[in-house]
């Protein structure tokens, strides 16, 4: 008999496939690509701001430079300036110590050498202050270079071919200049000479009475002691001042005075011989022979006179 049938184990269905597990998450990558450029550039940047920095010091300290150069330039400039301003104002105390003791007190403006010696003083942190002082300072040392230089020609030379120029130059050293020409218009007078208080140091003489018969060299010559008397009047006029009143206040009596007292043997009456037996009776001047009493205040007004050298701006 066949062998019974077992009873089968019940058949259990195939299990369904099982579904893949979902895959996992690859992991992250790294963005290293995109730091770096981060890092570079947060670099730079620092490298750029320090470099900014020390441009900026760099600038500072080449500004600081600069500056330091330019003060000293100008300390340079300022130094130069007075070497400069110095040397003209020595330039003007050399030449006002040549005139000391002309008797021509005028002569030197103390006002102006002395204001020009404090204005460099004044000015002397002020370099275009000291520009406009040195052409000053120059200016008057070539003026009294050129006044002395005129001075030394007219003693030199007598271009009138006259006493009057001879004895002029001798008193006043060449500093005094004779003109010869129609006067009595200038001197508002039939005069022989006379003296503008305007212009000094110029003698203008009439030509035409001074050549007339009656004239002679002596005569000549004691009138243009009289008309220097009043270049030293012009030009003195302080002390002029103080001797006036023994005068009265007459300027020519006070000019009579000094050539009758300068000049030996002069007198204001003369006797001019045309001949043997023929001769002009010639009275010069004012009339008036002073008195020994004003001939001492002659003197002594004529000691006062004249230039003084001294230290400028003193």
């Amino acid at each position: 008999m066949p062998d019974p049938i077992e009873s089968a184990a019940p058949i259990e269905p195939a299990p369904a496939p099982a579904e893949p597990a979902p895959a996992e998450p690859a992991p992250a990558r790294r963005r290293r690509g995109i730091v770096l450029p981060l890092l570079l550039g947060v670099g730079l940047l620092l490298a750029l701001a320090a470099g900014g920095w020390l441009y900026w010091q760099l600038t500072q300290a080449n500004a600081q430079i600069e500056q330091q150069q330019r003060e000293l330039d100008e300390q340079r400039d300022l130094i130069d300036q007075k070497e400069v301003f110095g040397a003209a104002m020595q330039r003007v105390a050399d030449n006002v110590a040549a005139l000391d003791g002309l008797p021509f007190a005028s002569m030197v403006d103390w006002n102006r050498v002395d204001g020009l010696a404090d204005r460099g003083w004044r000015h002397r942190w002020v370099a275009k202050s000291l520009e406009y002082d040195i052409k000053d300072a120059v200016g008057a040392a070539d003026e009294l270079e050129e006044l002395r230089a005129a001075a030394t020609a007219e003693a030199a030379s007598n271009v009138t071919g006259t006493v009057w120029e001879t004895t002029l130059d001798q008193l006043g050293s060449g500093y005094v200049s004779t003109l010869m020409e129609e006067a009595d218009e200038l001197c508002e007078d039939d005069v022989l000479a006379c003296v503008d208080w305007a212009d000094p140091f110029v003698v203008h003489v009439d030509a035409d009475d001074s050549a007339v018969e009656s004239m002679n060299d002596w005569i000549r010559t004691g009138v243009a002691y009289h008309e220097f008397a009043h270049v030293l009047q012009a030009t003195n006029p302080e002390p002029t001042e103080e001797t006036l009143a023994v005068f009265g206040g007459d300027l020519e009596r006070m000019a009579d005075c000094y050539s009758l007292t300068v000049l030996p043997g002069w007198t204001l009456e003369h006797k001019v011989w045309i001949n043997s037996w023929s001769w002009w009776d010639v009275e010069v001047g004012y009339g008036y022979t002073c008195n020994e009493t004003e001939r001492q205040a002659i003197r002594d007004w004529n000691a006062k006179l004249g230039v003084v050298a001294r230290p400028l701006g003193s």
